[in-house]
């Protein structure tokens, strides 16, 4: 009961039992699905961990990039529909809370499923307008914008090898974001959990928490402690917190 591997979309990691619930994890712009390791060495059992990888990332260096989300929601969907098999939900952080919103979109009109929670983390919702073409600045800039996230190790930049090589996979990261066009659609019918750093000087805790005007049912709002890479630094607590909100007793 494991998801395809052969496509290179999905990055999996053994389980000791069967799982209840499949989690799917979306990265944050400059990140890959090797982040995720540590998630399904943590979480409990019934939850599978699953990495979600784009093309240019990680295993999948030397592929052609993708900035266009329609285009990487149709392929990620084809490669994601056969491990919807068990109840699944989706963790999408920075740029994969993009993805999640419109691949959970995609699923629902072809398949009529759902999944059982969506966490959408450290995101200003889409439905507040256009973000600002950061991918078009020439390098000096764009660096310097980079170095203001605080999401990429120091090593990176005193290595002008290792920048030459992960500029491309961040301008493209940008781009796939900043290209995005929100389009007025009816709300998801679908249980979401917004998360948002307290200390987030790039998605504030109100452009987070903008998102409930895209669900039909409230979500539940959570401020936890660290900047927009909580992710990281907060492990222990998203840990927690989803483990309780996935928890099978817990849920429909």
């Amino acid at each position: 009961m494991y998801p395809k591997k052969d496509s290179g979309w999905l990055v999996t990691w053994p389980r000791k039992s069967t799982p209840k619930i499949r989690l799917f994890c979306f990265p944050y712009a400059g990140g890959n699905g090797q982040i995720f390791k540590a998630w399904a060495e943590s979480l409990p059992d019934f939850i599978e961990v699953v990495g979600v990888e784009l093309p240019g990332r990680g295993r999948r260096f030397g592929e052609p990039f993708v900035d266009d989300i329609n285009q990487v929601i149709n392929d990620l969907y084809e490669s994601i529909k056969s491990s919807l098999d068990i109840p699944f939900a989706f963790y999408g952080h920075s740029n994969g809370a993009l993805l999640v919103f419109e691949l959970t979109k995609k699923i629902l009109a072809r398949t009529g499923l759902l999944p059982r929670k969506v966490f959408i983390a450290a995101k200003r919702s889409p439905h507040l307008g256009r973000e600002v073409p950061l991918h078009k600045l020439c390098d000096e800039d764009f660096i310097k914008v980079i170095r203001d996230y605080k999401g990429t190790p120091v090593q990176v930049f005193s290595n002008p090898e290792l920048l030459e090589l992960y500029l491309p996979i961040l301008r493209a990261d940008f781009a796939l974001s900043e290209n995005y066009v929100f389009l007025e659609q009816p709300q998801l019918s679908v249980d979401a959990v917004l998360i948002a750093g307290e200390e987030d000087e790039i998605a504030s805790i109100d452009e987070v928490f903008a998102w409930e005007d895209l669900f039909v049912t409230p979500p539940d709002k959570e401020i936890v402690t660290g900047d927009h890479f909580f992710i990281n630094s907060c492990q222990e607590h998203l840990f927690s917190l989803i483990q309780q909100k996935l928890n099978p007793e817990l849920m429909c």
